[in-house]
């Protein structure tokens, strides 16, 4: 963690020329203005400013989250610690407003965004806490499988999630068996890294989704292969 530490202070120090001075929240209430300037630095300092039709993180955060992805993917554990960097200077930007900010309900509330682009972007915010926080080090430890799977796998991990949302919408009562599905599916990809690797995968989406179905009493083990629409990934090893 002490390189890693390093090259996030060495990232710290390249600060694109088109990043602006936002004003300093002073109350807990997300200000329009201030989030958008933050935003502003988020999106610039990686680099995805003019994609998903250079929209705003809060208007393509689905587009936006796979971006987030792609970096991860080609740039390996650089890409990672240069995301991780930019989300912690965007939530000092935040300051006070950092979770009114950061919460699909701010903007349901406000009638910003519909409630299933509020929950996608509660859940690119989620991911960015995961992998910034407790699934770091085994993101760090496990980079070149893991970012060969996110480059060569994005199709089919969006596929589990939209499989997720649409089942959702059909069948929302039986809510606890999509996600046990959506968790098995996310993991597939991920049979040919180290163990843990497949854990990070689970536990990204479960925390996302826990969000809004905390009632749901799913679980990430790596004990066995996982198993998805029929289908059994060999390769896996007990832990």
């Amino acid at each position: 963690m002490l390189l890693s530490a390093l090259l996030v202070l060495t990232l710290s120090a390249l600060v694109s020329a088109e990043q602006k001075v936002c004003k300093a929240a002073t109350e807990p209430k997300c200000n329009d203005m201030i989030s958008a300037c933050c935003d502003h630095n988020f999106e610039d300092y990686i680099n995805i400013s003019s994609t998903c039709g250079n929209s705003a993180t809060m208007y393509a955060p689905q587009c936006k989250r796979q971006q987030i992805q792609q970096i991860y993917g080609e740039q390996g554990i650089a890409g990672v610690l240069k995301v991780c960097d930019a989300y912690s200077q965007y939530r000092t930007c935040l300051g006070k407003s950092v979770i009114s900010c950061t919460t699909e309900s701010y903007y349901i509330e406000n009638s910003l965004l519909g409630v299933s682009d509020a929950q996608a972007l509660q859940a690119l915010y989620t991911e960015l806490n995961f992998i910034c926080g407790a699934g770091m080090d085994i993101y760090l430890n496990n980079d070149k499988c893991m970012s060969q799977v996110f480059v060569n796998n994005a199709t089919f991990l969006e596929t589990c999630r939209a499989q997720f949302r649409s089942n959702m919408q059909a069948n929302p009562s039986q809510a606890c068996s999509w996600v046990n599905n959506l968790l098995s599916c996310v993991q597939v990809p991920f049979v040919g890294c180290p163990i843990d690797s497949q854990w990070f995968m689970c536990e990204l989406e479960r925390v996302v989704v826990g969000n809004w179905l905390p009632g749901c009493s799913a679980s990430c083990t790596v004990n066995q292969a996982p198993v998805y629409n029929g289908f059994k990934q060999t390769g896996a090893k007990n832990h």
